[in-house]
């Protein structure tokens, strides 16, 4: 094992530890959601109370990833989310819901490469990844759009074959732009789409147009990587066993 696998491991494992470390309430609440006694803080948290999987939501800088761990994944307004710090330049947070693991990793800035390495590994230990864009944020579209080209195309990013879900970000905004000073004009859903979506032919992928902030499309996005994330789940348990799933099957783990 290479010095770089040893660091990935230890900081996998000091994320996870930590979000389970937390108070003896919330620990009995996490077991009452797995075993379906229990249902979770909020719409986007309790699709995924049924699954055990690991989830990164990445962006750059003031994309809105804090917004929607604190909001719809906490299972209390926020305070359970940790933060892990591996080394300087590197900040990643994680809230867990029952069986399910949310990281939020900010990514970009011209960090080194040998962090970028390390990010791609986080990357390859989860199940799915949501990039989230700002859509006001005009000028660093560029690198927003290498950045998630890098997640998927290099050989130590994102697991082929995992659903990857783009959220264009502060739409409610862009129906309101007098509530935002700027000469830009504001990044449309199709733009992003346009330009990206090319290069992710051999990927399950989605773009939706949403806003952290009211709500909007929050909920219907995240109910289609729960029903990708379900799907790819399904699909890897009949290879294996090489009979259909059983409909009534609950607990699904991508584990």
């Amino acid at each position: 094992m290479t010095q770089l696998d040893e660091l990935m491991k230890n900081s996998l494992a000091t994320i996870q530890d930590l979000t389970q470390s937390r108070s003896v309430i919330g620990q009995i609440r996490d077991t009452l959601i797995v075993h379906g006694l229990w249902a979770s803080a909020t719409p986007v948290s309790r699709l995924f109370d049924r699954m055990s999987c690991e989830i990164m939501l990445t962006g750059l800088d003031a994309a809105g990833k804090t917004t929607l761990l604190e909001k719809y994944m906490s299972q209390s307004s926020g305070t359970n989310i940790v933060a892990a710090i591996p080394l300087i330049g590197l900040h990643v947070e994680g809230v867990r819901c029952g069986s399910t693991l949310f990281y939020g990793m900010d990514i970009g800035g011209g960090r080194r490469k040998f962090h970028m390495k390390l990010e791609r590994r986080f990357f390859q230990a989860c199940d799915a990844a949501v990039m989230i864009i700002d859509c006001w944020d005009r000028d660093r579209l560029p690198e927003a759009e290498e950045e998630l080209l890098r997640i998927v195309l290099a050989p130590e990013g994102l697991k082929h074959g995992a659903p990857l879900l783009i959220l264009v970000n502060k739409q409610r905004l862009q129906r309101n732009p007098h509530s935002q000073p700027t000469l830009h004009k504001p990044i449309s859903c199709w733009e992003v789409e346009h330009h990206i979506g090319k290069s992710l032919d051999q990927w399950h992928y989605k773009f939706v147009e949403t806003d952290a902030i009211t709500g909007d499309g929050i909920v219907d996005a995240f109910k289609w990587l729960q029903s990708a994330l379900k799907g790819r789940a399904e699909d890897a348990l009949q290879k294996e066993t090489g009979s259909p799933v059983d409909e009534k099957q609950q607990h699904v783990s991508l584990a």
